[in-house]
C-alpha cells in the first residue's frame, strides 16, 4: 500500500534511538511540572529513587536566565495552603549557568520540598528536579543532583545516554521512562509521532499491541478500517503493527501504532511504542486530509528508518 513519496527528512535522536522525521516535526516540550520530559529512577525496589529530567528551549544565555526568573515568578504565584504563602521557596545560584530553585512539593504540605537543577547544556536549557520527602534529605540530594550535571552533555555521536532533544542523559540510572512527541504539520495537514519507551519488565500474560488495541476499540464501539496489522520488525527487534483509518465530520484521520514484543527489556532493548496520528478531530474548520497511501509511505520511511544509536 505504501508508495513513492517525497518527504524532506531530519535525523533526531530519541531516547536511544536515531530516526528520520519530517522536518516540519518540531519536539513537544513538557512542562517541568509535568514530570519533564524523561524520568530516570534508581534502585530496584521499593526503595528507589527518581530523577525528572527536562530539555527546554534551546536559546543560549539570555534565554536561560530569563527562563529562571520566569519560574520563580511562576512558583511565587502559586499559593501553599498550608503556609497561606507562595510554592516558592529559594532560589540559589550555584556558579554562571547553573540556578538550583526550591519549592514546596505539595499545595497542602510543607514537609517535602522539590529540587530543581538548572543548567545550560550548550545553547540547551536543562532541568534536573528530584523531591526530598523531608528536610534532612535535602542536602544530599541538593548535592547528588549537582554531581551528576558533568553526565549530561550535548548531543554528539560519541556521547553515550539518553537523548532528549539536544541532550544526553547518562546518569547512571537503573530503569528510565519517557514519552517524547514530535508534531506539525505535513501538506497541510496536523500530524504527530509519539515515542513511548520505558525498560521496566513485562507481565508475560500482557496482550499484545494488536489483541490490547482491537479490544480497547471495540469497547469503545469505534470501528476503523484496518489497512493493516502484523509483524514489524523496530530497529532489529521483534514486534508488530496496528495501522487504521478512522472517519470525523467526513474527515480521514489515522492512527498508526508499533510496539516491541520483549517482557525482559534492558536499555538497549526497552518497551518502545511508536504512535502516528494524522488529522485533527478537534479542528473546527476541516483542513486536508492525508490519503492512506502518503501516511502509510511516511510511516514505512520513518520506522525503516530507525536504528540504534551506536555506544548508546
Amino acid at each position: 500500500m505504501a508508495t513513492e513519496q517525497d518527504f524532506e527528512m531530519q535525523s533526531i535522536c530519541v531516547g536511544r534511538y536515531v530516526i528520520d522525521i519530517p522536518t516540519q516535526l518540531r519536539r513537544q516540550k513538557r512542562p517541568v511540572d509535568g514530570g519533564g520530559d524523561a524520568t530516570f529512577y534508581f534502585g530496584h525496589d521499593e526503595n528507589f529513587t527518581k530523577i525528572d529530567a527536562a530539555a527546554l528551549d534551546a536559546g543560549g544565555r539570555e534565554s536561560f536566565e530569563s527562563a529562571i526568573l520566569a519560574r520563580e515568578a511562576q512558583l511565587r504565584e502559586k499559593e501553599n495552603f498550608s503556609t497561606n504563602g507562595p510554592m516558592f521557596v529559594a532560589r540559589e545560584q550555584i556558579s554562571s549557568g547553573v540556578e538550583l530553585i526550591s519549592s514546596y512539593a505539595s499545595v497542602d504540605l510543607t514537609e517535602a520540598l522539590r529540587l530543581e537543577v538548572h543548567t545550560l547544556v550548550q545553547d540547551d536549557h536543562i532541568v534536573l528536579a528530584q523531591t526530598a520527602y523531608s528536610a534532612d534529605k535535602a542536602p544530599a540530594i541538593h548535592s547528588g543532583l549537582l554531581a551528576m550535571l558533568p553526565s549530561v552533555r550535548a548531543l554528539a555521536a560519541e556521547a553515550p545516554g539518553f537523548c532528549v532533544g539536544g541532550a544526553v542523559f547518562d546518569l547512571g540510572q537503573d530503569y528510565e521512562e519517557a514519552e517524547i512527541s514530535y508534531a506539525g504539520s505535513v501538506d497541510g495537514v496536523p500530524v504527530r509521532l509519539q515515542f513511548d519507551i520505558n525498560t521496566f519488565p513485562r507481565a508475560a500474560d500482557e496482550p499484545s499491541l494488536v489483541e490490547r488495541g482491537e479490544a480497547n476499540l471495540a469497547g469503545l464501539g469505534i470501528r476503523p478500517s484496518k489497512l493493516r496489522a502484523g509483524p514489524r520488525t523496530l530497529a532489529g527487534d521483534a514486534g508488530e503493527e496496528w495501522l487504521g483509518a478512522f472517519s470525523a465530520d467526513g474527515r480521514r484521520l489515522h492512527g498508526f501504532y508499533a510496539e516491541t514484543n520483549t517482557r525482559t527489556p534492558s536499555r538497549t532493548t526497552p518497551n518502545l511504542l511508536v504512535s502516528f496520528y494524522t488529522g485533527d478531530e478537534e479542528a473546527a474548520a476541516s483542513p486536508e486530509e492525508m490519503k492512506d497511501e502518503a501516511a502509510v509511505a511516511l510511516w514505512e520511511e520513518m520506522l525503516a528508518s530507525l536504528r540504534k544509536r551506536p555506544g548508546s
